[in-house]
Parts: C-alpha cells; structure tokens; sequence
C-alpha cells in the first residue's frame, strides 16, 4: 500500500503533513476493503495528526472517515457526532455531508435528509472545477431513491450519475462511484440493458474495493446481475456481499443485502432457496429492528405480505401447486372445481390431494385444513407471485 510508504517516510523526516495525509488515505483504504481494526487505528492516528497540525480541511477529512467508519457499523450517534464535528469545521465538506445525508434517510428521518442533501447539491456545485464534483450529489440521490424505493427524485439522481459517467476528465474513482449509483437506479426501473452495462463495468472493482460509497460492491452486482437473468452469478455476488458484511460488521449494508438476496431466491421454486430467503429476511429484520432502519423494516414487511405463500415455513415440504391445492381445500372445493380453477384433470387433483394428505400426516381433508390453519398457511388473499409463477407440469 503507497499510503504505508508515505507514512514511513513522513515518520524518518518528522513531516506531519505527510503522515496526516497518508494515514487518511490508509484509513480510508481500510475502511473499504473491510479491515475495520487496522482502519480504526489509521483513523485516530490521523485525526490525532489533524488535531497537533490544526489544520482545519485535514482535521475534517480525518473526521469524515470516523464518520463512515460509524455509520457503517450503525453507530448513528457517533457517525452524527463526527460528522457534526466535521461540518463545523468545514460546512462545504462533501464526504461528510454525503455520509450525513444517506445516514438520515436510513433511519427515516427524511427533514434532515433533505436539508442535507440540499447542502451537499449547493456545495458540490460551488465545489467546481474539483476533480470529483458531481459525485457526491450523484451517488447520494441514487442511494436515497434506492432505500426510499424510489420516492425520491429518481430523474435526477439518473441526471447526475450520468453526468459524472460522460465527463471526459473524471476520475476513475468519480467514474466507479458514478456507476455504483446508476445501477441501483437502473435496478429500480427494470432497465435491463442499463443493468448489463453496469454490472460489466463495475465487476472488476469487487474484488478491490469491496464496499464503495458506503455500498457493497457485491450487493450491487447481484442487484444486476439478477436483473439480467443471471441467476447464479447474482447468488455468488450476494454470497460474496453476505461474507464481507458479517466480516467487517458493516450491518446496515448487511440487512439491505438480506433483502436484496431474499428477493433474488425467491424467483426460484426450489423449497431449499425459499427456506433461505426467509432466514436472510429474519436476519435483516432483526438489523433493522436493533438499528433502528425504518425503511428497510418497511421493505421486508411489504415484502412477506407480497411473498406470504413463498415465506412460508412450509414445515410439510409442500410444493407451490399443493399450496394452492390446500387453499381450495380449505374453501370447501370439490376436486372438479379445484380441476377447474387450476385448468388440471381431476386425477391430477386427486393426486395433488393424496401427497397433501401424506405430507401433512393428515387422515383425511378436513385434518388438513386443521394442519394449514395451525401452521398460518391459510389467508384470505392468495399471493399473486403464486399465481404467476405456477408449475407447468402439475
């Protein structure tokens, strides 16, 4: 790491400037490649060189990366704390009014995200000829749109991502970070040609900087990835993005990548993925829960009620067709009315019938609606995914 040489050199000739510098670069590498214990020392050292130099943009910078480091670990006391600090010292700071500007959105406090999302569009517009404006404003909208399930300002956030895309003398950093927020905005509208130009754009940065923008990199390919049809590579982005999270301890990131891995299971029938969909959505409402991520409970909530049947313990190991087999049961239907409002034969009612009689170790129907009703399987309103994603062999 050349921030490592620049500190060893700073440390022979006693040049603090250059240690203050180099130690939050390190710090900031740290940060994002998920090596939190070293990145923690490398950020006090810095703010503690910041600190002895009174340098007012290099104590804000070291702040800033106590900041993220805190917010990505939902410690959203302390990352307000710092970033309170920060601004203070300089209001224009755009890392920090980012970091703070995310940060309120994530935990549902939409007045103060937008007051500083509107500091952070103004400063970053003061901000150029900078080699990075635009970057902030963008990624900051598309991330927003993204936990806000695009109530907020999608065309915008496009405008400005795509801005930063197409400047000619952007930085690779700016170009990265540009493209980190177009794919969520891209996943948001459906827009599968965007989706595949991103994920191959940004496919080779996993592995180099595995969170970027406080965003994992690999919930983002698998965001893409899966947009695109491409199953099984989106599963091994999101594993990739499960293991870093837990790992680093960047828990907001982890529950979102819950979610986001949950929905990609779920176009699957297999029992195994829908059992694993509903354990990562467990363990992303419980981060929420403890974190306080209001938004991100709410996606999960409209989320189970959307994939009630798919959610389903399913303890019985009954398939999507017995499901509905079951409901109909439940109804009062003979098996040629249940033929005919699954457009199947009635042997292959009666088929469905026996396994479901067997695999709930029911004697008869009525014992099986007791079974379902036990077990919460039965509701008023049968899930529309059910509906459209029906097996074609029954």
């Amino acid at each position: 790491m050349k921030s490592r040489r620049v500190l060893e050199l700073a440390a022979r000739v006693d040049e603090l400037h250059w240690q203050a510098y180099a130690s939050y670069r390190a710090a900031y590498a740290l940060t994002h490649t998920g090596r939190i214990e070293e990145a923690t020392g490398q950020a006090q050292e810095n703010l503690a060189a910041a600190e002895r130099l009174r340098d007012r943009g290099l104590l804000a910078d070291a702040l800033y990366v106590k900041a993220l480091l805190a917010q990505l670990r939902g410690q959203w006391d302390e990352a307000r704390a710092q970033s309170d600090r920060g601004l203070a010292l300089a209001a224009g700071h755009l890392p920090l009014l980012h970091v703070r500007a995310v940060l309120e959105y994530e935990t549902d406090n939409d007045v103060a995200g937008g007051q500083y999302v509107q500091r952070l569009i103004d400063a970053d517009r003061d901000a150029r000829p900078y080699p990075i404006a635009g970057i902030f404003t963008a990624v900051a909208l598309s991330h927003i749109a993204y936990i806000t399930n695009g109530m907020n300002d999608t065309e915008a956030a496009i405008r400005a991502a795509r801005a930063v895309i197409a400047k000619p003398s952007a930085v690779k950093n700016a170009v990265v970070g540009a493209r980190m927020g177009h794919a969520l905005l891209a996943v948001l509208d459906a827009d599968v040609d965007e989706c595949e130009t991103d994920l191959e754009a940004l496919a080779p940065f996993e592995s180099v900087m595995p969170t970027q923008w406080s965003l994992a990199t690999g919930r983002v390919l698998g965001l893409l990835a899966h947009a695109v049809g491409q199953k099984r590579r989106a599963w091994s982005h999101f594993e990739q993005a499960l293991a870093f999270c837990r790992a680093s301890g960047f828990k907001p990131e982890l529950g979102w990548t819950c979610h986001d891995y949950a929905a990609a299971l779920l176009d699957s029938d297999a029992r195994d993925d829908r059992l694993k969909a509903a354990a990562l959505l467990d363990e992303g409402e419980q981060i929420a829960t403890a974190l306080d991520l209001v938004q991100l409970r709410k996606r999960i909530s409209a989320f189970r009620e959307r994939y009630r049947l798919r959610l389903a313990r399913n303890p019985a190991g009954l398939t999507t067709r017995e499901f509905e087999v079951l409901q109909l049961l439940a109804s009062g239907k003979a098996n040629k009315d249940i033929a005919e409002a699954l457009f199947i034969s009635t042997h292959t009612v009666a088929v469905h019938v026996a396994r479901v009689l067997e695999k709930t170790r029911s004697s008869n129907r009525t014992a099986a609606v007791a079974y379902a009703t036990r077990h919460h399987l039965l509701e008023s309103t049968r899930s529309a995914t059910v509906d459209d994603r029906r097996p074609k062999n029954s």
